[in-house]
């Protein structure tokens, strides 16, 4: 999807949304990080934290996961929140 084709059908679906602040829910798999990367569009005005839950279910790819959202959040100067339960 285009860039400005996202743009125009998020602020048409969700017009009380634009400008404001958004926690994205953020797996590290490919949806929830191409969310992120769609939502950072700065036609959005869009305040971007992200949140990252650690199940600690699955070892040392759980760790991994974490990591690796951490990791994107802060190189893209998103605030990110890790969840271990």
């Amino acid at each position: 999807m285009d860039l400005e084709v996202f743009a125009h059908h998020f602020t048409n679906s969700f017009p009380h949304l634009v400008g404001k602040q958004v926690l994205v829910a953020l797996s590290g798999g490919a949806d929830s990080v191409a969310l992120l990367y769609l939502l950072r569009d700065p036609d959005l005005g869009l305040s971007l934290e992200a949140a990252h839950v650690h199940h600690g279910v699955r070892g040392a790819e759980a760790d991994g996961d974490a990591a690796f959202c951490e990791d994107l959040c802060t190189g893209m100067t998103i605030p990110f929140h890790l969840l271990r339960i």
